[in-house]
């Protein structure tokens, strides 16, 4: 009796290890996920909903856009004043009376409508992979697809910086992958599928349907 009491402690103990996320900080976990992936999602607890991959997905990008909005700001700030030294023109006229604090409110009151859209994003997109994960035989939740879709995001910080940008997606990729592996309990094969094939699937469709458009357009013009 005593052995099973132990036992269940625990387990419940090894469960709850992150099961509290947000507890054991934004950068613990975001390093967690970055560095030992496999660690990371094996551990999370089974009884996790979506309080936790939400919060950790939102700061995330919530910091991510702050760094863009920032960039922005200096940018266009300084495309304006460039405006102003000309001294005239078309384009002078049509921007010149936008100042750094309209700069700034228009960027503040895009930044909710970029993160909320940024979440609903990673629903729809969830539930893209979830169907690929049923497809290929998963029989956990949505919410474990979800789990895997959520802390993927983790590298997106270094979306910002251009050259290393498609390092990103890719590693992105990877940790879902890790994650579908390890929530969804996949082969590791079905996993890289079930990531990969609706990347395939609809970059295929949208290059024929950019096909389609120029040769309609091309021969709308009689070229």
């Amino acid at each position: 009796m005593k052995k099973q009491i132990m036992k269940q402690l625990t387990k419940k103990n090894t469960d709850q290890k992150h099961d509290d996320v947000p507890g054991r900080g934004l950068f613990k976990t975001w390093k967690e996920v970055m560095f030992s992936p496999m660690q990371f999602y094996a551990k999370l607890s089974d009884q996790m909903r979506y309080k936790e991959p939400s919060l950790f997905f939102i700061k995330i990008q919530a910091v991510t856009q702050i760094i863009v909005f920032f960039f922005l700001f200096i940018v266009l700030g300084s495309f304006l004043s460039f405006l102003s030294l000309l001294g005239g023109g078309p384009f002078t006229a049509l921007f010149g009376s936008i100042g750094a604090g309209m700069i700034f409110i228009l960027l503040l009151l895009l930044f909710p409508l970029v993160l909320l859209f940024s979440f609903g994003m990673l629903f729809l997109g969830t539930g893209m992979l979830h169907l690929f994960v049923l497809f290929f035989g998963g029989k956990q939740k949505y919410v474990e697809t979800f789990k895997a879709a959520s802390y993927a995001n983790a590298p997106i910080l270094f979306s910002v910086i251009p050259i290393v940008g498609w390092l990103v997606f890719i590693y992105i990729m990877v940790l879902q992958i890790i994650g579908i592996h390890k929530r969804q309990k996949l082969e590791i094969g079905k996993s890289v599928a079930v990531v990969l094939l609706p990347i395939v699937i609809f970059g295929s469709l949208a290059f024929i349907f950019f096909l389609l458009f120029f040769f309609t357009l091309f021969s709308g013009a009689g070229i």
